[in-house]
C-alpha cells in the first residue's frame, strides 16, 4: 500500500503511472482540484434510455455524467471552487454528455446499484 508521498511519486508522469498499472484501459488524469475526495465531486454515470417509435428496434442505452452542485459538505471548510468543476472536466475527458442537476449532491451520500 503506498503512503502519500510513494503515491504522488507513483502518479508522476501521468503516462508512466498508467503504464505501471499494467491495464492497457487505464488513463491517468491530472487535474486541479482543493481537498475533496472525488466520490463526492466526481460524476454519477447513469444510463439514460431514448426510446425509439415502435416497432423499430430500440437504441442502446446512452451512457451520461450528472454534474449535482457541490458545496463543500454545507461550506464546512475553505474554498471549493476547483472541486465544483471537477464532474464536469471528467464528462469532458471521457466525451460523454453531461447533465447539470440543480441540486446539493455529495456523491458519497447516496448508494447506486452499477446498472447506470
Amino acid at each position: 500500500m503506498f503512503q502519500y508521498a510513494e503515491a504522488r511519486a507513483a502518479l508522476l508522469p501521468s503516462d508512466a503511472a498508467a503504464a505501471a498499472t499494467g491495464q492497457p484501459n487505464v488513463r491517468v488524469v491530472r487535474m486541479p482540484h482543493d481537498d475533496s475526495w472525488l466520490r463526492d465531486t466526481a460524476p454519477t454515470f447513469v444510463h439514460a434510455r431514448v426510446r425509439a417509435p415502435c416497432p423499430a428496434p430500440q437504441p442502446p442505452p446512452l451512457l451520461m455524467a450528472t454534474d449535482w452542485r457541490f458545496n463543500g459538505w454545507g461550506d464546512l471548510y475553505g474554498s471549493y471552487e476547483r472541486d465544483k468543476g471537477v464532474a464536469r472536466q471528467i464528462a469532458e475527458e471521457l466525451a460523454v454528455p453531461r447533465v447539470e442537476v440543480d441540486m446539493v449532491l455529495e456523491g458519497g451520500s447516496i448508494h447506486v446499484d452499477g446498472e447506470g
